[in-house]
């Protein structure tokens, strides 16, 4: 379930980052406009401050400035200012929703991004608990099969004292697993299970191999 609702959320995620992919692209007009506006007015500048170098130049060679070239440019150029101008200020204005419509949509996107880590999470979590359960089982049913090995190798020692030492092999290394399990008592709280070493392996091998040997007398068998 958790994982289609990650689907789910991975979807929305998707569209709203097209969504603000589409308003930054706006936003890159609007920037676009504005700084044409602000090449328009340095080319108006430029003419003026030439006309006024061209003004400057006549007046002191005593003759009359040609200015019709470069007033023709500077009409040319002060409407193209007008109309970037205006284009400036809608820009402006646009910019301003945009921008706050993209921290918006951004905010969406950290949410829904945050939404699906914490499904992420749950579902981690979920599975972390169920697998540990199955190990937690898995550690019984092991611990069961490991006091019978054990059981038919001191059984087998009270049927022959010097045999058994193909088992004892296999338990040497069978035996050097290290699992722990919790044991609140413990000062770590953590031990290991009392099948798989030490007096509480002892005993329960004991057990087993009373229980064997019984069943062998009961069976008749002279031991």
């Amino acid at each position: 379930m958790k994982i289609e609702q990650i689907k789910k959320l991975a979807d929305q995620i998707t569209a709203k980052r097209q969504e603000l992919e589409s308003i930054e692209n706006e936003i890159g007009r609007c920037n676009f406009a504005l700084a044409a506006t602000e090449n328009a007015k340095t080319k108006l500048a430029d003419l003026k401050a030439q006309r006024a170098t061209l003004l400057a130049d006549a007046f002191r060679a005593n003759k009359k400035a040609d200015t019709k070239q470069i007033d023709g440019d500077l009409s040319t150029a002060a409407e193209a200012v007008r109309i970037e101008v205006d284009k400036a200020l809608a820009a402006s204005c646009a910019l301003v929703q945009l921008q706050n419509e993209a921290a918006t949509v951004s905010e969406a996107i950290r949410k829904l991004e945050r939404d699906q880590r914490e499904l992420a999470a749950d579902h981690c979590t979920s599975q972390f608990k169920n697998a540990e359960a199955a190990f937690l089982q898995a550690v019984e049913v092991l611990g069961a099969a490991y006091t019978d090995m054990h059981a038919a190798h001191e059984a087998m020692t009270k049927l022959y004292p010097h045999a058994g030492a193909d088992f004892r092999e296999l338990l040497r290394n069978y035996g050097s697993m290290r699992i722990f399990v919790k044991a609140p008592e413990s000062v770590r709280g953590w031990a290991e299970p009392t099948w798989l070493a030490g007096a509480g392996l002892e005993a329960l091998a004991r057990t087993g191999a009373d229980k064997l040997v019984a069943g062998f007398r009961a069976a008749g068998a002279t031991i």
